[in-house]
Formats: C-alpha cells, structure tokens, sequence
C-alpha cells in the first residue's frame, strides 16, 4: 500500500498514473480566498512523488481512495505473487 498524510486537498486535486511498474502520484491545488483588509489571498499546494511498484501487482485492481487529508493506493497482489502453500507429508 502506498499512504501519504496530503492535507488540504480534495480528490479531483490528484493524478495518479500508472507507466509500465511505476506509479505517479500529483496533486495540485490553488485556492483564493478575498479578505476586505488585505485583498486576495492565494495558496498554493503541491505534491509529486512516483515510486516503483514490486513485482506481483496486480496492476488491474489497483484503487486509490482519499479521505480526511489521507491518500491510500491500495497494491494488491496477483495469485502467482501470493505464493502457494505446500503441504508436507510424512514419508
């Protein structure tokens, strides 16, 4: 699973992609808020990180979710990459 802490965003703030086994994630928000005394205020917030995925990912079933300023991209795994247990038997 990748998790990041992004605070501040909203969902369509983020683009994540994914090319060949390397996933990008970005985000990007411009917000302006009008104050009477001061004028304008603007903030500015962005993020960009990619990461190379381990072999095994089912890249079909990759989901992303964001809520409460979390991102989570949740991994999973293909059948071969899980492994298969071997019984042991007594000789």
């Amino acid at each position: 699973m990748f998790h990041a802490d992004l605070p501040g965003f909203e969902p369509g703030d983020f683009d994540v992609k994914l090319s060949g086994n390397s996933l990008t994630v970005r985000a990007e928000h411009r917000h302006q808020q009008e104050d009477e005394k001061s004028g304008a205020s603007y903030h500015y917030g962005s993020y960009s990180r990619t990461v190379t995925l381990p072999h095994g990912v089912d890249q079909d079933k990759i989901d992303a979710r964001y809520h409460s300023g979390v991102l989570e991209v949740h991994l999973p795994k293909t059948e071969q990459a899980r492994g298969k247990r071997i019984e042991v038997n007594a000789s």
